[in-house]
């Protein structure tokens, strides 16, 4: 009986259920969109890291990490902190992008998520105050603008 269950557990836990887990912490205060960055050459790359191992947003909202962690052939999992408590659940937009209409036509893969101001964290996800105004369309012109003047990197 013990054999059968084990063999069970075995062929659950080899389902796609272990996620990577991305954690990262956003400054004190912030409201805005948030890029998540992967970095495939981190050959000298000074990674920004809290003292619990997340990853630090940084004032202009951009954060990068290992392209390793964040294989887009693997789940990904993006834990969201701020001032130490996970506020994951209250990030709108949160997903994989993948655009190639920004600066020399070149195609950039990155996560992006908005941190809402404290008026909008009431509103529920499904209200329709998320779909009437151009939230995705601010977030598209953040990151090209952030792109443009080189507050975010690829390398």
């Amino acid at each position: 009986m013990f054999h059968l269950l084990l063999l069970h557990l075995t062929a659950f836990m080899s389902c796609s259920l272990i996620f990577n887990t991305v954690n990262v912490t956003v400054p004190k205060g912030y409201q805005g969109w948030c890029y998540v960055i992967p970095v495939k050459d981190t050959t000298g790359f000074a990674f920004q890291v809290s003292p619990d191992g997340e990853y630090k947003v940084n004032d202009e909202g951009v954060v990068y990490v290992p392209a390793a962690l964040m294989n887009s052939r693997e789940d990904l999992r993006l834990k969201v902190h701020k001032d130490g408590k996970d506020i994951t659940d209250d990030t709108r937009y949160m997903g994989r992008v993948v655009t190639s209409n920004t600066k020399n036509n070149q195609k950039y893969s990155y996560v992006r998520f908005l941190i809402p101001t404290d008026n909008e964290k009431s509103i529920d996800a499904s209200d329709d105050y998320w779909r009437q105004n151009n939230f995705r369309q601010n977030g598209v012109a953040g990151f090209d603008s952030l792109l443009k003047i080189n507050k975010i990197i690829f390398r």
